[in-house]
């Protein structure tokens, strides 16, 4: 009899681990950004007045941001997008140019999470090197350079599925912490390190080429 027992306890102890398994699977799907149809371009604005903080030892810049990928997405778990920065707050009583050059990001929707309706992503920074566009510059006049060179895996970076007077828009927050650059100048320090930082809150919409809203979701297919 207490073998009996003792059997059905570990069929018991297997089939809540199968469960959980298949549970959490379950909640772990591949993501996708998803495109109505119809759409012909995603664009990415930074969210109120919640702008994009970029952190290395040089000091924290912070710029509004908009992002734009001009290709007609329905279903895929990439997304490839240029940005650009500016207005910038001042630094050493300066406002920082960026000059994205050749480089633009892609964004790797990561896994989905049913219960959160969201996701959690990574995105490579790409350089077009054929051009001699290798890296980012963020230029302070002469009190300071910053270079960023490509990197994959950045991240993480937050996605969520939100609905808008009935329009379905996507946020999206970065919270990097793994960023290559180096600083040199007048007023900044002269290192190459792997910890700078970036974060700032963005909206990300669809539309058409005559600017009619489509939406843009995160979804597990």
């Amino acid at each position: 009899m207490i073998r009996n027992l003792k059997g059905l306890g570990v069929a018991f102890v297997a089939m809540l681990a199968v469960g959980a398994a298949a549970a959490s699977a379950a909640q772990a799907a591949p993501a996708h950004f998803t495109a109505e149809k119809g759409t012909t371009k995603i664009t990415g604005t930074s969210e109120g007045t919640n702008n994009q903080v970029f952190t290395t030892a040089a000091g924290a810049i912070e710029c509004h941001g908009s992002f734009t990928s001009e290709n007609e997405p329905t279903t895929t778990e990439e997304l490839t997008v240029k940005g650009s920065y500016g207005p910038c707050n001042k630094l050493f009583g300066i406002e920082p140019k960026v000059n994205m050059g050749g480089c633009h990001y892609t964004f790797h929707a990561g896994e989905y999470d049913s219960e959160k309706d969201a996701s959690t992503g990574t995105a490579d920074l790409v350089c077009n090197e054929t051009e001699g566009n290798e890296f980012i510059t963020i230029s302070v006049g002469f009190a300071c350079t910053v270079t960023v060179p490509p990197k994959n895996g950045l991240g993480p970076i937050h996605f969520e599925n939100k609905e808008v007077e009935g329009r379905k828009i996507v946020t999206v927050n970065p919270t990097v912490n793994n960023i290559k650059y180096t600083s040199k100048g007048l007023f900044c320090p002269n290192v190459t390190k792997e910890n700078g930082t970036y974060e700032g809150g963005v909206i990300v919409e669809g539309e058409t080429n005559e600017e009619e809203p489509r939406d843009v979701s995160i979804t597990s297919t």
